[in-house]
């Protein structure tokens, strides 16, 4: 991907990103990649597909290699597998030990191990990792939630943003972006739209 050194890209993750399909100078690159590197809050109004989110997503994951934090991506259930082929790539190509988890069983391990840095799963799956302290609300410096307005549960979403630090980096997703959502004011104040 030309223009990587401006937008501040390992080139093994540019090279993901151009294989889905973005250049340099595309919009979605210029306006996510930059702020989503930086750990600028992000609300991002696309359409309903991981696709169009992968700009972000590449930026978090360059962001994340860069320092010591975790990142957690909240997804509804329905959707865990269309973000997963978006995710692990990325994260694979920055060096990043990622895990994809609808259930608790595996990502607690791989949490206490110490061996996960990026962890997709669901709001009940996430709440349930931190109330077992298998993942800890202080390590996360980043926290990706997709589509929320789809999620089962609004407690679950609550409960788990009531611990996570303010300084942690949010980008929400929104499945239906419009002006002033209730879950950006709550959850991404001062977040880029």
């Amino acid at each position: 991907m030309s223009g990587r050194v401006e937008l501040k890209l390992p080139p093994a993750v540019a090279a993901v990103l151009e294989s889905f399909g973005y250049a340099a100078d595309d919009v979605s690159v210029r306006d996510q990649l930059p702020a989503a590197t930086r750990g600028t809050n992000l609300a991002l109004a696309v359409p309903p597909s991981a696709h169009h989110a992968a700009p972000a997503l590449a930026g978090l994951v360059s962001a994340l290699a860069a320092s010591e934090a975790q990142a957690l991506v909240v997804a509804p259930p329905h959707a865990l597998e269309e973000w997963a082929s978006l995710i692990l790539p990325l994260a694979e190509s920055a060096g990043l030990p990622a895990l994809v988890a609808a259930e608790p069983g595996r990502a607690t391990r791989r949490l206490r191990e110490g061996q996960l840095r990026l962890l997709l799963t669901t709001p009940a799956t996430a709440l349930t990792l931190l109330e077992r302290s298998a993942l800890k609300a202080s390590q996360l410096g980043h926290v990706v939630l997709v589509w929320p307005e789809l999620y089962e549960s609004d407690e679950d979403l609550a409960a788990l943003m009531q611990e996570i630090p303010a300084e942690a980096q949010r980008i929400l997703v929104l499945a239906a972006a419009k002006a002033g959502h209730p879950l950006v004011e709550r959850y991404a104040r001062r977040a880029l739209l």
